[in-house]
């Protein structure tokens, strides 16, 4: 499946937050004229990640500052810490995130 959303709707300093069907969180930061899509929920105590920010090297939880590598979910401490990422390109004015690796929240599954 396929989520499209403006890409007028993510700026450098607002994150957006889009839901798949089933109700699974992504959050899509941008960075210059880069976008990233990471779970929404941070893996060390499930802060919204759309609350933090982005500096093209780190999505930075806004709880305890823990910083995600955007491209491929790393924690760069403590390195056991990973998020789920999605795939996302920009066409035109739109941006379409692959949402068919997200997990579906009622199973039981969060990130």
């Amino acid at each position: 499946m396929t989520i499209n959303l403006p890409a007028t709707d993510v700026t450098d300093e607002k994150p957006a937050r889009v839901k798949t069907a089933a109700g699974f969180e992504i959050a899509v930061f941008r960075h210059g004229e880069e976008y990233f899509a990471v779970a929404n929920r941070c893996p060390h105590q499930g802060a919204s990640l759309a609350e933090g920010h982005c500096d093209g090297e780190d999505v930075v939880c806004p709880m305890h500052r823990f910083k995600y590598d955007p491209r491929s979910g790393r924690c760069r401490f403590p390195k056991h810490l990973r998020l789920r990422v999605f795939p996302i390109t920009k066409t035109g004015d739109t941006l379409a995130i692959d949402d068919s690796m997200a997990p579906d929240p009622a199973a039981g599954q969060h990130g």
